[in-house]
Formats: C-alpha cells, structure tokens, sequence
C-alpha cells in the first residue's frame, strides 16, 4: 500500500492525477489479460511449458504479469512524462533486467518451494514462494502501472540551498541517487517483506531436512 500511494502522489509532470488513475486501472487489467492469455498458451507452446514446469502455475502469471506490467505502464505514461522520459524508459529498462534476474533466482527457488496445503489457510507453507516472488517482482509493476519510473522525484538526498553536492563516491552511487523515488522504494519495501518470506522458507525447508 506504502508503494501505491507513492505512485499516485508523485506524478509524472504532464498527467493530471484523475487521468494517471485511469492509465493505472487500464495498465493493470491488460496485464492481467496477458497474464490470461499465457497461461491459456501453457499446453500449446513448449517454451512456456518449460517455463511453467521452472516456476510453478503461481509462480509463471507473477512473472508474466509484472514483466507485462513493466513494460504497459511504460508505454502508456510515456505521452505525459515531459523530460523525465529518458530517465524513465532507462529505468524501465533497469527493471526488466532486474526481473529476468528474479525470474532466475525463482527457478532455482522453485524446488524448495513447499506445495499448497489441501485445506489451505493463512500459515500455508505453501503460499511463501508466491509471497516472496509478488513482493520482489510485482511490485515494480504496480510502480510502473501508476508511472513511477517517470516521476519527478529521485532517490537521493537534497543538500541545503547554496550547499555543494558531494561528489558520488561511484558509478554505482550515481546511478542509485538518480533512480526514480518510486522505484527505489518498491525495491526496499519489496524485500524488506519478501526477503522474510523468503527466509521463512528456507528455515522451513532446513527444518524438513532435519526433522
């Protein structure tokens, strides 16, 4: 909830509030749609096949939909995104690559994933490896349904009126401070939540193996 109401309350400069609302709903439903058709694409296509084999049902319309979600929420919010539009599209671009990264990770998690309980419930066990992958990768989709990669706004500390900028210590640093607010804080609350998910998993699977 913190990561969606950043995005609404940091605009690009040329979309009004009520129409960037709208461009979210729209985002989020043709990537749902997306997600739909894939999944109807399972038996048909070996790839995605394989694929489904690799992250689990659960797991495959997660990735499908927040690769999906990156790429329309970009697409749709570029008309009104001014000069932030290069920065934008840079750091669309960062997120993809981040989420084929993810999408590795989770193929490799998949195996430890536990299954689904057949009464189901809160504590499921079953529900971490989904928890985890929505948290660290579904999040950036919602960022980008509500255009916060072209938000004004970037992930760095302003320095008092008439105060010299310390010069960034890196390429790395200079890269980090000039990532959109929005984005950098969809990549710290997603694992802040998803990175315990992920730990409850491991620990629950370390305890199977021991007892």
């Amino acid at each position: 909830m913190a990561t969606v109401f950043a995005v609404i309350t940091t605009p690009p400069p040329r979309i009004p509030l009520a129409l960037r609302i709208v461009l979210f709903v729209l985002a989020m439903g043709l990537s749902i749609a997306v997600a739909v058709w894939v999944q109807n694409l399972v038996d048909e296509v070996d790839w995605l096949r394989a694929a489904h084999r690799l992250l689990r049902d659960d797991g495959l319309a997660i990735v499908t939909m927040s690769l999906s979600g990156i790429v329309i929420g970009a697409v749709l919010h570029s008309p009104g995104a001014g000069g932030t539009l290069r920065r934008g599209w840079l750091a669309t671009f960062g997120m993809l690559a981040y989420g084929l990264v993810i999408v590795g990770l989770a193929a490799l998690i998949r195996p430890l994933a536990f299954p689904y309980s057949p009464g189901g419930g809160r504590g499921d066990a079953g529900a971490l490896y989904p928890a985890w992958l929505t948290c660290v990768l579904l999040s950036f989709a919602l960022v980008a349904w509500g255009g916060g990669p072209f938000s004004a706004e970037v992930h760095h500390r302003r320095t008092a009126r008439g105060a010299k900028a310390a010069p960034s210590p890196s390429w790395l640093g200079r890269a980090w401070s000039a990532v959109p607010a929005p984005v950098a804080m969809a990549g710290l609350l997603g694992w802040l939540i998803g990175g315990s998910c992920l730990l409850l998993l491991l620990i629950g699977r370390a305890a199977r193996a021991v007892f």
